[in-house]
């Protein structure tokens, strides 16, 4: 009787199936298990970028001695995503504040440059009418309402004063017609200028 005839390249194929199939399963494990982890991953919250504007400017006065470095204080819910020194001339001290819009998402934000000289704001406000603003506080500042300009930016609105030979200017993405959180920022301003000496 004639033996029969073994296919070995099929006998080969049928036992390397189930090989296959648990590597292709374990493969597909990893990449899914990859794009949990390295892919798919919560993003940050905005306040976890917090920078602490305090411990900054403290580190920047060390560095200063002829001027105050301008440090105020803000409510409990106010926090920075900026604080620093930048060499120039002149050289500026910067702290951004953020605020949440009226959705409750961080995307508003405010700045303060202290510059120590001179600074020409018409490269921030362009030909804007200035108007006078005079906090509680007595410091006097020139404003500038930019919410209708074609492209405001981050200079929405501009508040400007100046201190110890510095150029303070304050300036926001807010172009609300009453943006609160930037106003509280210029009065707490002049509550530190005041009380380090500023002359209203």
């Amino acid at each position: 009787m004639t033996e029969p005839v073994v296919d070995k390249a099929a006998l080969r194929r049928s036992r390397q199936t189930p090989t296959n199939l648990i590597l292709s399963l374990l493969a597909s494990l990893g990449i899914v298990l990859f794009l949990v982890l390295v892919v798919v991953r919560p993003e940050t919250p905005a306040e976890d970028k917090a920078v602490d504007w305090h411990t900054a400017a403290a580190a920047a006065q060390a560095t200063v001695t002829d001027t105050v470095i301008i440090d105020p204080v803000l409510g409990d819910d106010a926090w920075a995503n900026r604080a620093e020194l930048t060499a120039g001339d002149p050289a500026v001290w910067s702290i951004g504040w953020v605020h949440n819009d009226t959705n409750g998402n961080p995307t508003l934000f405010t700045a303060m440059d202290q510059y120590f000289g001179n600074f020409d704001v018409s490269d921030i406000v362009g030909d804007t009418a200035p108007f006078a603003y005079q906090p509680s506080a007595g410091i006097s500042w020139t404003g500038y309402d930019r919410i209708y300009s074609a492209d405001p930016g981050n200079h929405a609105w501009v508040w400007v004063t100046e201190f110890d030979g510095n150029t303070i200017v304050v300036s926001t993405s807010d172009a609300s017609e009453n943006p609160t959180a930037s106003r509280a920022i210029v009065d707490a301003i002049s509550a530190f200028l005041t009380t380090n000496g500023a002359a209203s």
